[in-house]
């Protein structure tokens, strides 16, 4: 292993470029052709795997099957150590431990397949070439135990190979990412809620662990960054095609993708990060939408509070992302305060309504702030129009039926109100500075 890194640290270390000077063209294109073939050798081993998945096996029974595809995984682990060790070759060896890393979610899938069809009750209908079937659960959960004895091991090998200076955390979080694939549950909502997880888990060690490797730079390392995803993309798939779907796991592939936009992708791509976090708010609105009309109370899923269940949380969700890019935050802070006054404002028209007039005084009072907080009139004029709209509505409200609750809530506010200006005052200029 120690000649294989070496091998691998003096390439990464020539220039490619002055190489090809030196060696003129025709030599250039010469040394170009083991690249070709590795890639080329690369795409149809992979193709193998996935061939394998679907290819009819009616001469043997499923664990056979799967030991088969084991045993192509060893074989292709004894290639590297021969390319490394023998041939002296650190390329060729990267290219079919690689290989052996990237089809690791393939034989999850497989053992997941084992696992969930030995579970009680669970017959579903599958098509002929994905059907996999465990003569028993003692014997799906034992093929489990000796495939991770196997495949563990091959894990450290590869991640070793490719990126030793991060090859413990980042094999660790490929074998958990690729466990979630193990569990014998199906249901829609759940499998939503395992990916979202999944996601925001590798999103998360992405930022604290791989940012700044200098490791993750090189070509394997991209690879690498790129092959952590796959388990998720394998177990959406899965769902979606094999598994009946509802509108939570929906919900959940939107958040998914919102939060890829917002986190994940603007380190990968820092050029296009306004772009992306702008496109992400679209995508957790729709997230947000089902998720209400799924959790919330009917009384407050209704068409009645439409608005307020999506206007409020979409102008919260614009702030967040003013606040990461302050080149921008002057535009959305000053959207997000017309789009959350204006939206209560048109609630309170069409509906009315005591609760009307409290969420149109709240976004008023909230847009004042920020305006004044972050010296933006414009959002300051609209939250004093938010604000008045809603306290002449209130007062007409309370005027006309007579009640002493809107009146003592209006007190308890405006008290509120006073003690915030007062403590502005004195505060303001302190928390001006935070807030910028």
């Amino acid at each position: 292993m120690e000649t294989i890194r070496e091998n691998l640290i003096l390439d990464e270390r020539a220039d490619p470029h002055q190489d090809s000077i030196r060696r003129g063209p025709e030599q250039t294109r010469t040394t170009d052709v083991p690249q070709i073939l590795r890639y080329a050798g690369a795409i149809i081993l992979l193709a193998s795997a996935a061939t394998f998945m679907v290819q009819q096996w009616s001469a043997l029974n499923d664990l056979t099957r799967y030991a088969s595809f084991l045993g192509l995984t060893i074989l292709l682990t004894g290639a590297g150590f021969l390319s490394g060790f023998g041939l002296n070759d650190s390329k060729g060896a990267r290219t079919f431990l690689g290989i052996v890393a990237a089809i690791l979610p393939v034989h999850f899938l497989q053992l997941g397949a084992l696992t969930f069809s030995a579970m009680p009750g669970n017959k579903p209908t599958y098509p002929a070439y994905l059907h996999w079937e465990a003569p028993g659960a003692l014997m799906a959960w034992l093929a489990v135990v000796v495939a991770m004895t196997v495949l563990v091991p091959v894990t450290a090998i590869a991640f070793r190979t490719l990126v030793r200076s991060v090859a413990t955390s980042v094999g660790a979080c490929y074998l958990l990412a690729n466990a979630v694939l193990l569990l014998p549950v199906r249901e829609a909502g759940v499998m939503g809620f395992l990916a979202l997880a999944m996601m925001v888990g590798l999103a998360l060690f992405d930022r604290y662990v791989l940012t700044g490797q200098i490791a993750l730079k090189t070509v394997e390392g991209k690879w690498v960054r790129i092959m952590l995803c796959v388990p998720f993309v394998a177990l959406v798939a899965r769902t979606c095609h094999l598994y009946p779907t509802d509108r939570m796991f929906v919900a959940a592939l939107f958040a998914c993708a919102a939060y890829v936009m917002f986190d994940l992708l603007p380190r990968w791509i820092p050029s296009a990060t306004y772009t992306l976090r702008t496109v992400a708010l679209f995508f957790a609105l729709p997230a947000w939408g089902i998720v209400a009309v799924e959790l919330l109370p009917e009384s407050l899923s209704a068409a009645r509070y439409a608005l307020p269940v999506t206007v409020l949380p979409f102008a919260a969700m614009m702030q967040v992302v003013a606040a990461y890019r302050p080149s921008i935050s002057p535009r959305y802070r000053m959207l997000s305060c017309i789009l959350a006054v204006g939206g209560m404002m048109l609630q309170l028209a069409v509906f009315g309504g005591i609760l009307s007039s409290f969420l149109c005084i709240f976004a008023g009072v909230m847009a004042i702030l920020s305006g004044s907080m972050l010296d933006d009139k414009l959002s300051f004029r609209v939250g004093i129009v938010g604000l008045g709209v809603g306290l002449l509505y209130h007062l007409r409200f309370a005027a006309k039926l007579y009640e002493y609750s809107p009146w003592v809530c209006l007190a308890v506010l405006g008290t509120a109100i006073v003690l915030g200006a007062s403590y502005l005052e004195r505060r303001g200029t302190f928390g001006r500075k935070m807030v910028k």
